[in-house]
């Protein structure tokens, strides 16, 4: 019975003990999951900060997806639009406080220039999307012609 009781007691502060680490660990995730999302709102008020002179400059915001990780990801989705008459040095001073939306700007700029020298085969320029994250990326996509699409072509386009 001696040995039943110790063995109890013993069971009882392990399952004490994991219940404590359970809990610890829920209020650390509680508190990185309430830090991340304050990383995340900041990131998007500077996004939409930056929104109108994106436009100005060419660049309309289509969509923004959040990547729920660690770290977490933002995607947002530009298409390119006609810019607004104006000067880019305009742009420039009014995104000189937003350094997220300089760098997009660029970002985009870059992305704009490069995809206007490519032609992909029977494919059309999409958007443009930027990851921003640990490491950011931006992308290129493209979509594929629809026939009466790639028909509508000039042949020196079609190839």
């Amino acid at each position: 019975m001696f040995q039943y009781n110790q063995g109890k007691i013993v069971f009882d502060k392990i399952i004490g003990k994991a219940k404590q680490t359970a809990d610890d660990f829920k209020e650390r995730a509680e508190v990185v999951s309430d830090k991340v999302t304050d990383s995340v709102n900041k990131v998007l008020d500077e996004l939409n900060a930056a929104t109108p002179s994106l436009v100005k400059a060419g660049y309309q915001l289509d969509e923004v997806e959040i990547e729920v990780g660690v770290p977490p990801k933002l995607i947002p989705r530009f298409s390119i639009c006609q810019p607004q008459p104006g000067s880019v040095e305009q742009i420039t001073e009014e995104l000189k406080q937003n350094r997220l939306g300089r760098n997009i700007l660029k970002g985009l700029n870059a992305a704009n220039s490069l995809q206007s020298k490519l032609a992909v085969p029977n494919m059309e320029f999409s958007h443009i999307e930027i990851e921003i994250g640990v490491v950011p990326t931006i992308k290129l996509r493209y979509r594929q012609l629809l026939q009466s699409e790639s028909s509508a072509l000039p042949s020196s386009e079609r190839e």
